[in-house]
């Protein structure tokens, strides 16, 4: 792989990385010491050549320094860093390209290859920074069973954050005569996932693959353009189809799994993650870095006469004499059970039964309460945390259930973990040492304190040849009481961009769940947990808040429609600065009922749900900005008495206005991230975006609750209501209060006390008063409301009227007709005489 990052003006650092197969000519035959051993360079053979944009060109010799071996395998991978100043061009993008003929062999054939990677350094429009190119990681070789189906997930990341994009290479500059060498798949552009038929001859195939970054979701031009190659990152994956491995599952066909390959045996002898380089200070027992060189040693066959329970042994007394090992301690003795586990699994005749016990207490001695901040250290340092030794351990356990043949069980119980001889591990303290990372539609993200895990780990491994279906049932206590939307999740420890996984709820659902415990169902085997949001409202409280507010707002939008009909039918009467506010405010709030119903639950598509999040932030805006309108009409009122001047034809405006400059703002500056997630279509509560809407509210409610103090004040020492008794002006404040807070939006407070889960009936108070709030303005507005009565009567004075009236001129109307035929009548009798 080549890929870039710039470093100052017209200069750049390039990156390589390459594999060779290490017995050519004895030319790259990389030992321990050679690992990062900056003194020592392998040849690499040819030129980094400037393809465009270049007056040099040859740019780098292809040395390289050693970071990766398999002596089994027959590979060594390399990497090495070039500074390059570019000459200024008019575009100022160049490309740079290293081809060669010395493939190993491949089926279908092809030894030509070729790499070529684009670069811009013209500013970004959008950042006002020169970019930087997508990377992505893979080994050397990927080992896959011939029969089966594969989803090869590319791990691609981009230190800008822009949308990633994989692509097959193609033509002789990108992918010589090795181009859409892999048969029988299909690449999924935007998720750089590689589907692929394993049914073709047993051998090596190169696959050829361009990774280009893109501003937007939108943009069809990349802002650069890097090639995938042999190892690890890489423009051409050298996938290794053998009937020998066994990384397919027996049951993958019942269970449509996808599957982010790795290598069978990865990191055979030491790899560059292998070796703790962190601070040094952080590593306390050299004895341990000791026990990691014997393990490279075991993996490597340079050290037969190592015994594995003797590793086992040290580590585990080292582990146990401690007060609190250092955070470069407990990852490098994760190491070495790695390479215990990747050991015995092929060598399973070093395996003894005393293993399992020594095993588990070493990991005991891992798990002690005493280094869980030396976990949590590793944790924020980006190592992975606690998942290496879990990784560790269900290795281990596989290989010792392949030993004991299912015959009898084994059985380890200690305090920190419990070990079962037929594949099985529960862990009783780790749920918070392990990165907090989601996987979630193919898409990784951050818990952001949306989730916690609220379980003990546990893991479940199924050995056998039946292919029958089956499904895992697993009924999980929770830790903590206060969590609510349980979903059942399992550790992916294939999950791209991350360094050893991430939590995701693939192939599982809930069958139950109480406040108390969760069942779960699996179609798979692994390590699980309850992920589950904190501080919510408790499960049993669930269904009847959420009755509440759908009917609330049900009842709300028939008396908010029957109010606007009735101030619309009396308009004649009623109309006043006032009316035409309130009138305003109850069109805003159905409208928000009406989104809020239809879509707060509409998570299945992302796009929708943002559009809803973003129309219901504006909606509630709006509805608080015209009940911060109806308290400066009262407040005008109160002080002013007979304002001379008219503001409704200002402020009404303003308060659809403004609103919606506030989400404009916040919509564009998050490009809607936090618009939307998954549990509702509204903010995300753990986002900084979530005060676009608290803010203002906050300062509408507080500017009413000032103006109910001032209107309850002044009404109570006006001279009409200063003579009369204490029992009469709170029977007047208190009905001026109930008349003023439907409109001012005050209940609304109760909501800072509604996410206590200990205060639970404040829950309750706030789903009533606010999902009810239109009944309250049409009762006290509407039914009770003293110029809607006077207006009812005089229009039913006019209607009574028009009726007389009319009733009137239809009598006059058949009396002069009558006369008219009377008289016609006489004079035809008289004419008769």
């Amino acid at each position: 792989m080549i890929t870039w990052k710039h470093i100052d003006n017209q200069q750049i650092e390039i990156t390589y990385i390459l594999s060779y197969r290490r017995d050519y000519n004895n030319a790259h035959e990389c030992e321990l010491y050679h690992l990062f051993n900056t003194e020592v360079t392998f040849g690499g053979g040819g030129k980094l050549a400037c393809f465009k944009g270049c007056q040099n060109d040859s740019l780098a010799d292809k040395s390289y320094y050693c970071t990766q071996f398999s002596v089994e395998d027959n590979w060594t991978y390399g990497q090495r860093a070039v500074n390059v100043t570019l000459p200024t061009t008019p575009d100022n993008i160049y490309q740079f390209q290293y081809s060669s003929a010395a493939w190993i062999s491949l089926i279908g054939g092809g030894s030509v290859w070729s790499l070529l990677s684009t670069v811009n350094l013209s500013k970004r429009q959008d950042t006002g920074r020169i970019n930087s190119s997508p990377s992505s990681s893979l080994p050397p070789f990927i080992q896959i069973k011939q029969g089966c189906f594969y989803s090869l997930i590319i791990p691609v990341e981009d230190a800008d954050n822009d949308i990633i994009r994989c692509r097959w290479a193609i033509g002789d500059d990108e992918c010589g005569d090795i181009c859409n060498s892999l048969v029988n798949s299909e690449l999924n552009k935007g998720t750089c996932v590689i589907s692929y038929n394993a049914t073709g001859e047993l051998g090596l195939y190169a696959v050829a693959l361009q990774i280009e970054d893109f501003a937007t979701e939108q943009s069809d031009n990349p802002l650069s353009s890097v090639p995938l190659h042999q190892a690890s990152e890489k423009k051409c994956i050298t996938v290794y189809v053998t009937n020998s491995t066994n990384l397919c599952s027996e049951n993958v066909d019942k269970f449509n799994t996808t599957w982010s390959i790795t290598p069978e045996k990865t990191l055979t002898t030491v790899a560059c993650t292998g070796e703790y380089t962190g601070n040094a200070s952080k590593i306390l027992h050299k004895s341990i870095q000791h026990l990691r060189t014997l393990t490279a040693k075991l993996l490597s066959g340079d050290s037969a006469d190592i015994l594995v329970s003797t590793i086992l042994e040290e580590l585990e007394n080292v582990t146990k004499e401690n007060n609190g090992l250092r955070s470069g301690d407990l990852l490098t003795s994760s190491y070495v059970l790695n390479d215990v586990a990747k050991y015995v699994a092929e060598n399973k005749d070093k395996l003894t039964f005393d293993q399992l016990q020594i095993f588990g207490s070493l990991c005991d001695n891992l798990l002690d309460d005493s280094n869980h901040q030396s976990w949590e250290e590793l944790n924020n340092e980006g190592s992975g945390g606690v998942t290496s030794l879990v990784n560790a351990v269900t290795e281990y356990n596989d290989a010792f259930n392949d030993v004991i043949d299912g015959k009898f069980s084994i059985i380890v119980e200690k305090e920190n973990v419990g070990l079962t001889g037929y594949s099985s591990a529960f862990y009783r303290n780790i749920s918070r040492l392990f990165p907090e990372y989601l996987l979630l539609n193919g898409k990784l993200q951050s818990f952001n304190g949306s989730y916690d895990v609220n379980s003990i780990i546990a893991d479940f491994t199924i050995h056998g040849r039946s292919c029958s279906n089956f499904s895992l049932i697993i009924k999980f206590d929770h830790i903590l009481g206060d969590y609510s939307r349980p979903f059942c999740g399992f550790w992916d420890f294939s999950a791209p961009n991350t360094v050893n996984g991430a939590w995701s709820s693939f192939g599982s659902r809930v069958v139950d769940a109480t406040d108390s415990y969760t069942i779960c169902e699996y179609n798979h085997t692994t390590n699980f947990a309850i992920l589950m949001s904190p501080g919510k409202t408790p499960l049993s409280h669930q269904l009847p808040l959420s009755m509440i507010s759908v009917i609330g707002c049900g009842v709300s939008i028939l008396f908010l429609v029957i109010t606007v009909v009735v101030h619309f039918v009396l308009w004649d009467y009623v109309a006043n600065d006032r009316t035409k506010t309130l009138m305003n405010l109850c069109v805003a709030l159905i409208l928000s009922y009406v989104i809020f119903l239809a879509g707060i639950t509409r998570t299945d598509n992302k796009v929708v749900c943002s559009v809803i999040a973003v129309a219901l932030h504006y909606m509630f805006l709006t509805d608080f900005a015209l009940m911060l309108a109806e308290g400066i009409h009262i407040v005008r009122m109160v002080v002013i008495i007979f304002p001379t001047r008219s503001i409704v034809y200002k402020l009404i405006p303003a308060c659809w206005i403004v609103p919606a400059g506030i989400v404009g703002i916040s919509a564009s500056s998050t490009k809607l991230e936090g618009y939307g997630n998954q549990q509702f279509c509204w903010l995300t509560l753990e986002s900084n975006l979530i005060w676009a809407f608290i803010g203002p509210a906050l300062l509408v409610i507080m500017i009413n609750f000032i103006i109910i103090i001032l209107t309850v004040h002044k009404m109570m020492t006006t001279r009409g209501l200063a003579a009369k008794s204490l029992k009469e002006k709170s029977k007047i404040g208190l009905k001026s209060i109930c008349v003023i807070l439907p409109l001012f939006g005050v209940t609304w407070v109760l909501g800072a006390f509604s996410v206590n889960d200990d205060l639970v009936i404040f829950q309750y108070l706030f789903a009533i008063f606010n999902s009810l709030q239109g009944l309250f303005i049409c009762v006290f507005h509407c039914f009770l409301n003293i110029q809607v009565k006077q207006g009812y009567r005089k229009y039913q004075k006019r209607r009574n009227a028009n009726r007389m009236n009319s009733k009137l001129s239809t009598d006059s109307s058949n009396y002069d007709s009558n006369k008219r035929n009377n008289g016609s009548t006489i004079i035809t009798e008289e004419r008769n005489e």
